[in-house]
């Protein structure tokens, strides 16, 4: 009986923590004074490593970079423009495939007159991607990074992606400036 609550309860984590926010992580420089940055905009992208990304992947980093312009500019930032911005932003996605298996003893009893054996295994297996943000904010001006937010969240259905990715910019950005 004992086991079977644990169990029902570890699934009902498990299905909660699947289902909710992503995990987000945020570390800053505590010395830098961040209400001097007024304008942003996206760090150059090296042309060699922009090649050699699939173009869903390509798109889906393009979504992403949309994301967090309307969600910076939501918070009074403007993008640079023609001018020299006060923050540059960095946008990687990392998103490799993972294997959950799960095993469980699925007993069952079998009286023999000279003993009594338990017997029954099974072994299940799903394949998904865990879906990690990471946004850099750096000073062009010190080339230093101040600000690094990180989301992660398992992405069950690549078609999900999109938006998880949405809402992991927004869970990140909502802590950015730090205060």
């Amino acid at each position: 009986m004992r086991r079977m609550y644990c169990l029902m309860v570890t699934g009902v984590v498990l299905v909660l923590l699947g289902c909710g926010s992503p995990r987000v992580e945020t570390e800053y420089n505590r010395q830098h004074d961040f209400s001097v940055f007024r304008t942003f905009d996206f760090m150059p992208e090296d042309e060699e490593l922009a090649k050699s990304i699939p173009l869903g992947w390509r798109l889906l980093q393009d979504s992403i970079r949309e994301s967090v312009a309307v969600q910076m500019e939501s918070r009074g930032f403007r993008v640079a423009g023609e001018e020299q911005p006060d923050l540059l932003v960095a946008v990687h996605v990392i998103a490799p495939q993972r294997v959950r298996r799960k095993s469980d003893r699925n007993d069952y009893k079998v009286d023999f007159f000279w003993e009594t054996e338990y017997q029954g295994r099974w072994l299940s297996s799903h394949s998904f991607k865990e879906g990690t943000l990471v946004l850099d904010m750096v000073d062009p001006g010190t080339n230093r990074l101040v600000w690094r937010g990180w989301a992660a969240r398992v992405i069950d259905d690549p078609q999900d992606a999109k938006g998880k990715f949405e809402e992991a910019v927004q869970s990140l950005l909502a802590r950015f400036p730090p205060e």
